[in-house]
C-alpha cells in the first residue's frame, strides 16, 4: 500500500509547468495525517510506503517528523500484523539541509526524489522561484548533501518543447550525480506541435547515443521511460502499475484530507470528479469503480495499435494531462510515445547485437519483477 501525504499546496519554487496549480497555504494538519495513516494501515498488506509531497514538503519538516513518529507508533501497536515500511520524499531539492538530511538518514528504507532537469541553462529556464531565480545551484548542494550521508536517490526530470533538444546534454549531466534512476517525463500539458516533436526526437537521438556510451563503458545506468520500454519487450509487456488502476494500491490525500487516486490528480483541490473519498469516511468504492470506467475507455482506441502493450495508454494522470479527461487520449502522445519505443529498441538492439556485459547483466542475468505496488 502506498500512501502519499500532499502535506501543503503551498512551495518556495514556481515551476512554469507544475501540474499543482495554485501555490497557497493549506497545510494538513496532524489529525489529518494520522486518519489518513490508520486508513493506509487498515488497508495495507505486507508492506507500506509513505510519500511526503507537495507542494514543497520541506516546508513542513515538523509534520513529516511526526508522521514518522505515528507511523511507527501505530505499527508497534499491531504488532500482529507487522508491516515492512518506507518512506519517500517528492521534493524540488532546494531545502535539503543538513537537518533534513540526517532525519532522513534515520528512516526505514528511504528515498528522494529530486526534480533537476539537467544543467542550469536548461533546470533553470522552468525551475524559478518567486523572485524569479533559477533554483540549480540549490538543488544541487541538495542533492551533494544526500549523496555524502549516502541517502539513495532518483532524478526527476521534465521535457519540455524548449528544452526536448538538448535531452543529450541532460542525460550527460544528470548521470554524474549519483542517481539509482534518472526518470524524464515529458510535459503532456505543453504545446507539442511538429517543430517540438522534431525537436524531441532529435533530444531522444542524443539521449539514446549517450545510454549506449554509459552501457559500453560499464555503466548498467537505469534512465525512464526507456528502462521500461526495453523490460516491456523481454516480459512481453509490462503489467499496469497499481497506481494506474486508480486506487487499487496507492491513495494521495489532499491537505483538507480528501483523497484521490493519484498526487498528480489533487491540483488545487477542486476536482470534485476525481475524489474517490476522505480520510475521516474512508473511500468511496462506487466512485472508484466508476473512474477506472471511463480511464479503460481509452483501451477501445488503443485495441488494434501494436505498441499498446509498451506505451503509457493506460496512466489516468497522462489521459488528463493530455486530453483533460480520462478515458481519451491523442495522435500527439501516441507519436511522442512512438519515439521512446523506437529509440530504446534502437540502443537494445545494438547493445544486444555487441553482447555488451553491463546491457546482458542489467536485463537477461536477473530476475525482473514488479516493484511493491505493481502487479
Amino acid at each position: 500500500m502506498e500512501l502519499c501525504l500532499a502535506v501543503d499546496h503551498q512551495c518556495n519554487l514556481r515551476c512554469g509547468y507544475c501540474y499543482g496549480g495554485r501555490k497557497f497555504n493549506r497545510p494538513m494538519t496532524s489529525e489529518t495525517m494520522q486518519a489518513a495513516v490508520d486508513l493506509a494501515m487498515a488497508r495495507a498488506s505486507g508492506w507500506l510506503s509513505i510519500t511526503f509531497f507537495g507542494g514543497e514538503p520541506l516546508l513542513h519538516l515538523p509534520l513529516l517528523r511526526a508522521t514518522e513518529s505515528y507511523v511507527r507508533q501505530a505499527q508497534n501497536a499491531a504488532r500482529a500484523r507487522l508491516l515492512v515500511l518506507r518512506f519517500l520524499l517528492d521534493t524540488n531539492g532546494t531545502l535539503l539541509d543538513d537537518e533534513v538530511v540526517a532525519w532522513l538518514g534515520g528512516l526505514p528504507r528511504a528515498k528522494v526524489f529530486v526534480s533537476m532537469d539537467g544543467d542550469a541553462a536548461v533546470h533553470d529556464l522552468h525551475r524559478r522561484d518567486r523572485a524569479g531565480q533559477g533554483s540549480h545551484a540549490r538543488a544541487l548542494a541538495g542533492i551533494a548533501r544526500l549523496r555524502a550521508a549516502s541517502i539513495p536517490l532518483d532524478l526527476v526530470a521534465v521535457i519540455s518543447p524548449e528544452t526536448a533538444d538538448a535531452l543529450g546534454d541532460s542525460l550527460a549531466f544528470l548521470s554524474g550525480l549519483g542517481a539509482e534512476r534518472i526518470l524524464f517525463h515529458v510535459d503532456d500539458r505543453a504545446n507539442w506541435d511538429a517543430a517540438a516533436v522534431a525537436r524531441l526526437a532529435l533530444g531522444l537521438g542524443r539521449a539514446g547515443d549517450g545510454w549506449l556510451a554509459a552501457f559500453r563503458a560499464g555503466r548498467s545506468l537505469i534512465v525512464e521511460p526507456f528502462h521500461s520500454k526495453i523490460l516491456s519487450h523481454i516480459t512481453g509487456g509490462l503489467p499496469c502499475p497499481a497506481r494506474c488502476r486508480l486506487a487499487a494500491q496507492e491513495i494521495a490525500v489532499s491537505p483538507a484530507g480528501r483523497i484521490y487516486p493519484c498526487a498528480e490528480m489533487i491540483g488545487e483541490d477542486d476536482r470534485e470528479h476525481l475524489v474517490v473519498g476522505h480520510v475521516d469516511t474512508g473511500i468511496d468504492a462506487e466512485r472508484v469503480l466508476e473512474l477506472r470506467r471511463s480511464k479503460e475507455r481509452v483501451y477501445g482506441a488503443c485495441g488494434a495499435c501494436a505498441l499498446k502493450s509498451r506505451c503509457q495508454h493506460h496512466c489516468g494522470c497522462r489521459q488528463l494531462a493530455v486530453s483533460g479527461e480520462l478515458g481519451k487520449l491523442s495522435a500527439r502522445f501516441c507519436e511522442i510515445e512512438a519515439l521512446f519505443i523506437e529509440q530504446a529498441d534502437r540502443v537494445a538492439e545494438t547493445l544486444w547485437g555487441e553482447s555488451c556485459p553491463a546491457f546482458r547483466a542489467l536485463y537477461y542475468d536477473r530476475a525482473w519483477r514488479p516493484e511493491p505496488g505493481a502487479e
